[in-house]
Order: C-alpha cells, then sequence, then structure tokens
C-alpha cells in the first residue's frame, strides 16, 4: 500500500511542474537564410580590440534567402513575396550596384571618417574599385555604433558586363586604416573576403519580382545605348561632311596642278 502512495505522489509531482518546451527544430528557410549569412556577412575586430566591424555582402543567394525567411514568418501570398522582394533589390540598388551593409562599433577614441568613400576600395580580379555611393552618415564623427550601405559598381561603365566574372577567385572590401586613430597606429587594415563570389543566374531561375528589376535595367541601358549612338551618328554626320569638303579642295588643287580636263 505505501508503495502505491509512493508511486501516486511521484506522478502527482511531475505533473505539477512546469512543461519544458521541446526545441523548435528549424525550417528550411530559417535554415538557408543561417546559411547564407553565414557565408556573406563577416565581422573583423582590431588587434586593439576597440573597433569592431561587420560588413554583409547582399548576393543573390542573401537575397532571396532573407525574402524567403521573412515570407515564411509572415505568411505571404505569392504576390506579396514578389513585391517585397522587389522593393528590397530596389532599395539594394541590385541591378546596378554591389550592396554592402557595414557596421562599425567603436569602443574607442572618435572616429573621423569622412570622407569615408575614400577610405574604401573593392578588389576583383585584380581591379581597384571606388564606392559609387554610401550612406553619408559615415562621414560624421562616430562614438558607438554606426551603421549603413555602402554601393560600389556592379558593371563595367564601359562595356556594360559584370566585374565579377566565372573566373573570379576572390571578391575582397578593404576598410582603411585610417578610419580610426588607434588603427592607423597599429597600420591595421580591415581586409574581408569572399572566395568564389560569382553566382550564375540563368533567366530561367529568375521570379516575378527579379525579372521586373533586370528589366527595368536593360530599359535604362537601351536608353543609354540610343543616346550614345545618336552622338556617334552625328560625329559621323560632322566626318562624312569633313570629307566632303576635303575632297572637293583637293579636286579644286587637282585642277590648278594638272590643268582643266
Amino acid at each position: 500500500m505505501k508503495r502505491w502512495v509512493a508511486v501516486f505522489l511521484s506522478l502527482a509531482i511531475i505533473a505539477s511542474l512546469p512543461l519544458v518546451p521541446l526545441a523548435k527544430e528549424k525550417s528550411p528557410a530559417e535554415k538557408a537564410y543561417k546559411r547564407a549569412l553565414a557565408r556573406w556577412q563577416k565581422t573583423i575586430i582590431d588587434p586593439t580590440k576597440k573597433v569592431k566591424i561587420t560588413v554583409t555582402y547582399y548576393s543573390i543567394e542573401l537575397v532571396r534567402a532573407i525574402v524567403n525567411y521573412e515570407a515564411e514568418k509572415n505568411l505571404w501570398t505569392r504576390d506579396e513575396i514578389e513585391n517585397f522582394k522587389y522593393r528590397f533589390l530596389k532599395n539594394l540598388r541590385f541591378a546596378d550596384c554591389l550592396p554592402f551593409k557595414i557596421k562599425i562599433v567603436n569602443y574607442g577614441p572618435a572616429m573621423h571618417m569622412g570622407p569615408f568613400g575614400k577610405k574604401l576600395k573593392l578588389i576583383v580580379g585584380g581591379k581597384e574599385y571606388s564606392p559609387v555611393d554610401y550612406d553619408k552618415i559615415f562621414n560624421f564623427k562616430l562614438l558607438g555604433e554606426r551603421d549603413g550601405m555602402v554601393f560600389f559598381p556592379r558593371r563595367d561603365k564601359k562595356t556594360g558586363r559584370e566585374i565579377i566574372t566565372p573566373g573570379a577567385k576572390m571578391l575582397t572590401l578593404i576598410i582603411s586604416r585610417d578610419i580610426s586613430p588607434v588603427t592607423a597606429e597599429k597600420a591595421f587594415d580591415f581586409c574581408f573576403r569572399w572566395s568564389n563570389p560569382y553566382e550564375k543566374i540563368s533567366i530561367e531561375e529568375y521570379t516575378a519580382g527579379e525579372a521586373r528589376v533586370e528589366l527595368e535595367r536593360l530599359n535604362r541601358r537601351i536608353e543609354l545605348l540610343l543616346e550614345k549612338k545618336k552622338d556617334l551618328l552625328e560625329k559621323i554626320k560632322k566626318i562624312e561632311e569633313e570629307l566632303r569638303r576635303i575632297r572637293a579642295r583637293i579636286a579644286e588643287l587637282e585642277k590648278i596642278i594638272y590643268g582643266k580636263q
């Protein structure tokens, strides 16, 4: 009898304990997001541990992972997903730029980073590129924490071809030591590297939001090329007019030299 009483008491005690929730398994979308973030986001702390910089490169892999993760959390419809992706890509200026988010945490003396664009360079395939734009908040004195966007050119200005080619082995973003007196003293540059950055995206893989952004870029490219064509035709017209004048002049001179025929 005493043994059964003990059993019932044990069950009662167990039943009164608070339930411990089971660890929620990550969804495929969350796993993909965490995996992409781990690849494309990097953090460097300087040797004095006074400056910490985190850089996130918004590759298409990361963009898609973010969109899918947000869609899953918010239970979006397909149209809502594509509208969000379109706005997201537009804000990132993805069609024309390589977008980077930079977060700086300063535990040391005041940082005077302006003009910030001159403190940055991107290296791809042995060529260096400067930012085409950046959040100007980086130009102000920094004590504490700050983040913002920096945009580098996605394509060669003359050819229109992407600077990250299939043969690109490394994408390197360098933030100069001159952003802080402590890193300048240590001659420490912040070098962020991403190996094999090329992402092959065939047109068959485009979603509606991505296609809209690319279509707008191509239409802008057509306008630019048509303007260049117009300028070239004007130049050709002027060259042809000059050629006619020169030939007429030559004919007159030949008449003087060889006599009228």
